[in-house]
């Protein structure tokens, strides 16, 4: 029998990755989830964000503070958000299951 507890996990994707722009609000990082699934937001914690993917202090105050980052979802809810953590805060060529084909079976030919 399939529990509550890990339908949920299934619908935010608990241990996948995602590229996500994170927008700061209160001090946190949130992001939209990518996934349709996921009734709940991305939170990052602003102690995950590295200091070169923030803007420089004197920039913070005249525009908004976002950052692309890959986010893993782990198992935790703060504040009716998935708390997601950075592996990855420099987003050239890393590729997220966001971006992966989630049906292996249904790919694209070419005519030759």
């Amino acid at each position: 029998m399939t529990s509550i507890r890990n339908q949920l996990e299934s619908a935010v994707g608990v241990g996948k990755r995602f590229r996500v722009t994170l927008e700061e609000r209160d001090g946190e990082f949130v992001a939209a989830h990518p996934l349709e699934s996921s009734p709940l937001p991305i939170v990052v914690s602003r102690e995950e964000i590295s200091a070169e993917t923030l803007p420089a202090e004197s920039e913070a105050d005249t525009v908004p503070v976002e950052a692309e980052v890959v986010v893993e979802i782990t198992d935790r809810v703060r504040d009716g958000r998935v708390i997601g953590r950075v592996v990855e805060s420099d987003c050239g060529g890393v590729e997220s299951d966001a971006d992966s084909n989630p049906d292996p079976n249904s790919s694209t030919t070419q005519n030759e």
